[in-house]
């Protein structure tokens, strides 16, 4: 029998949500196991009068979790999850020039829900599986749960399609779990992203999200060679180019930024402010051009992990000098974090009272000045 797939998203005003939202998906009796997840949800996130903060997207993610045990990486454990929630894996081969991550439909001759996923998506399938995974439960709380629609809409969920990248991304790397990962392997993506088994860039806005330090941060991630007309990098001039694929600046701690500025030693704003700069960084998708003796230039020269104080990152000069660590991985990518002078092995320590004073004697800055000479090298 042929399956009846959920309906496309259509907005619609006339809804219990009092908003502009989707139109629900069908209401059809899932599996045992979904149904007992449902009620499960329903018990564990019914609204407190005595809760201070509202339950987020981020708890309802946990909660899954710990439903059914998932740790990093979770891949491994995604079947057996969807086994016992009673919800059957179908497999497809993707056809040329479409671009379809999958989808999720109801199955009238099994009267289970399916998640129809191309094959060949490699490390990118996780997240795909986790998207229509949420759809199904999210629709399915909605049709049995009472206060659930109300709990959308104070979390702003008009469209679980528009949402279910997040909860994938919440499920597939806690917070807790992966700060404490991140330190252990001190920031560095590379490293961090194989124990996740998720893309690097996916690591790389954990970090932005999730880390914070008792100092500026930036980070920033890239694309060299990204142009189409530049096949390979070459090093036989005094530049080169990279594309900016993604960058972050974080102020120290959180945003409490006055209080936190007037309590700072004159050696601090020192070694602070050059920082502050990277507010106002290039838009993302843009173009730089990079000396050669720039440390994210260094680092895809040499292939390897370069850490210099110095006052130029990514071509872009400064009004002092900072610590940066330029770390080189595939297809020419370079993920850089750039932090205080003397600030280095804070990267992985824990976070701490943001009043306290880092470091008592931090050393002294050594700005880069070395050139490397590279000629008709690709990397």
């Amino acid at each position: 029998m042929t399956p009846i797939a959920t309906q496309k998203p259509t907005v619609t005003s006339n809804s219990i949500l009092e908003a502009e939202v989707v139109k629900p998906a069908i209401d059809k009796p899932a599996g045992k196991g979904l149904e007992d997840l449902v009620r499960h949800i329903g018990w564990k996130m019914q609204p407190d009068a005595d809760r201070q903060e509202p339950y987020t997207l981020e708890d309802f993610a946990n909660l899954i979790r710990r439903r059914y045990k998932l740790t990093m990486p979770v891949a491994p454990q995604l079947s057996k999850m969807l086994t016992e929630m009673g919800i059957e894996m179908v497999w497809f081969e993707q056809q040329k020039n479409v671009n379809v991550d999958g989808w999720n439909i109801y199955d009238l001759a099994s009267h289970l829900w399916q998640i129809h996923i191309p094959s060949g998506l490699g490390i990118f399938e996780p997240r795909a599986i986790l998207h229509e995974t949420f759809e199904i439960v999210f629709w399915r709380c909605y049709h049995r749960i009472p206060w659930f629609a109300a709990w959308a809409k104070e979390m702003k969920i008009i469209d679980p399609h528009k949402s279910a990248d997040e909860f994938a991304f919440l499920v597939m790397l806690p917070r807790r779990k992966f700060c404490n990962l991140a330190r252990r392997l001190e920031c560095d993506i590379w490293q961090i992203a194989p124990k996740c088994a998720v893309h690097p860039s996916v690591c790389f806005s954990a970090v932005s999200r999730y880390m914070n330090f008792p100092f500026p941060f930036f980070h920033l991630r890239l694309s060299f060679g990204a142009k189409p007309d530049q096949m390979s990098m070459r090093f036989d001039d005094e530049w080169t180019q990279a594309k900016i694929a993604a960058k972050t600046y974080k102020p120290p701690k959180d945003e409490e930024l006055d209080p936190y500025w007037d309590n700072l030693s004159p050696e601090q704003l020192r070694l602070w402010l050059p920082l502050t700069h990277f507010e106002k960084f290039r838009p993302k998708g843009e173009f730089l051009d990079i000396p050669l003796d720039d440390v994210t230039a260094l680092a895809l020269q040499r292939y390897q992990t370069v850490i210099a104080q110095t006052d130029r990152v990514a071509g872009y000069q400064l009004e002092g000098p900072v610590s940066a660590i330029a770390r080189p991985g595939e297809k020419s990518q370079v993920y850089v974090q750039v932090v205080p002078c003397g600030y280095e092995a804070l990267l992985r320590a824990k976070e701490v009272d943001p009043l306290t004073v880092w470091p008592a004697k931090p050393t002294s800055p050594k700005p880069t000045s070395a050139r490397v000479a590279v000629s008709h090298t690709t990397v």
